[in-house]
């Protein structure tokens, strides 16, 4: 995939084993929390499974940590901000996918959250996408508005130019006068 400038930016392992390449990590905060379907919906960051940069050959790289919004997934992320502050990784925040869809969070759940979220700079939310669950690779046209602003997130923290540029917007069509 092409980045910023023309860039090319891989989130397959690159070279001979070596550890993933991109602008960032994204890191599992526990297994099955959405790192491989976000590293093909939002371009430039690097699956890097369970792992932080530091753990996987690549200090220095930022990380963003993704869990699910269920009660073992924010205490798994509790636990990744602790282990990324004792690695001294640079964390950008929190993506908390949701585990189902619902309209109205439980309150124990809702004050796990509330925790989690203070061991954070940034969190995001991404809702469910049924799309996603049936296997339809994640794309604008599935994706909802959240992935743009996690998108738009993350390229901002790290002072990257946007894809389609800063006032990529949609524009609604224009109504002649007749």
């Amino acid at each position: 995939m092409v980045g910023p400038e023309g860039l090319q930016v891989e989130s397959a392992l690159s070279g001979a084993g070596g550890p993933p390449r991109g602008y960032w990590a994204w890191a599992g905060a526990h297994g099955g929390a959405g790192t491989t379907t976000l590293a093909e919906a939002v371009p430039g960051g690097a699956d890097f499974g369970r792992s932080l940069p530091e753990e996987a050959g690549s200090p220095g790289l930022p990380a963003v940590v993704v869990c699910r919004s269920n009660a073992k997934g924010l205490a798994a992320a509790r636990e990744a901000a602790r282990r990324a502050a004792s690695l001294g990784s640079r964390v950008l925040g929190l993506v908390v996918v949701a585990d189902m869809p619902e309209r109205r969070r439980p309150k124990p759940l809702a004050e796990a959250l509330y925790l989690t979220r203070g061991a954070y700079e940034e969190t995001w939310e991404v809702p469910w996408v049924p799309a996603w669950r049936f296997g339809e690779a994640p794309a604008p046209a599935n994706s909802p508005p959240q992935v743009r602003e996690l998108l738009v997130g993350i390229w901002s923290a790290l002072d990257l130019p946007l894809p389609g540029g800063v006032n990529q917007q949609r524009q609604e069509p224009t109504k002649t006068r007749r």
